[in-house]
């Protein structure tokens, strides 16, 4: 089994973007291990509303709209943060060499060196 983190941009006037990664292997416990990697991951997020991050800061891809080609960029709406929703067990293999160990890993060290917010423009 291995963990898929869903994860999403949201501009300020609400218009969405979604995606997920998969990671090598899980927290021990079954399911458990589910709710505690939800758990570690948005203990680090910031941002004000609390599941926000900088996606650069995690090693994830940056999934802003302006870069889809569907929208143009806003300076009023659009921002550098990004929303972690929750993580999924799943028999995908991994399109990301990390373990979700390392992905909480990262989600601290960045936590504790700060979130760097940036003008995506």
């Amino acid at each position: 089994m291995n963990t898929e983190v869903h994860y999403m941009y949201r501009d300020g006037s609400n218009y969405k973007n979604h995606h997920s990664i998969v990671f090598k292997g899980t927290l021990e416990g079954g399911e458990s291990s589910i709710e505690e990697t939800n758990r570690q991951i948005e203990q680090y997020c910031g941002g004000g509303t609390g599941s926000n991050f900088i996606a650069s800061q995690v090693g994830f891809p940056e999934i802003f709209l302006w870069e889809t080609g569907e929208y143009p960029f806003s300076p009023d709406d659009d921002h550098c943060w990004h929303e972690f929703n929750y993580v999924s067990l799943t028999s995908n293999e991994p399109d990301d060499p990390r373990t979700i160990q390392q992905v909480i890993e990262d989600f601290r060290k960045a936590s504790e060196e700060g979130w760097k917010e940036f003008n995506p423009e």
